[in-house]
């Protein structure tokens, strides 16, 4: 999806997310706990990072974190929510209502 937006991404070995540019640009986790499993997902779009300058993303100290909005001029969730849907349908064989 990022790449459909022109944003070059990458993951960084060891370390789980998504990179550009060695800065974090989306989350992916999941947990087994009491034999369910929760997991989950997300992508930086236009958000308020400051609340990550006061902990250590994934357990890197420094890591950077970044938005879709910082790297594009005209993007909000509105434009990345059909994006989202149409890559999830793809991989998953899900279609959204």
């Amino acid at each position: 999806m990022l790449a459909e937006c022109s944003i070059e991404a990458h993951t960084i070995p060891g370390f789980p997310g998504v990179y550009v540019n060695n800065c974090k640009i989306a989350s992916l986790g999941i947990k087994i706990c009491h034999g369910c499993c929760y997991h989950g997902l997300s992508i930086n779009v236009d958000m308020d990072l400051v609340p990550f300058s006061y902990i250590n993303p994934c357990g890197i100290k420094k890591l950077k974190v970044v938005n879709m909005s910082d790297l594009l001029e005209d993007i909000n969730v509105e434009k990345v929510i059909p994006l989202c849907k149409k890559h999830l349908n793809k991989y998953l064989n899900y279609e959204f209502i």
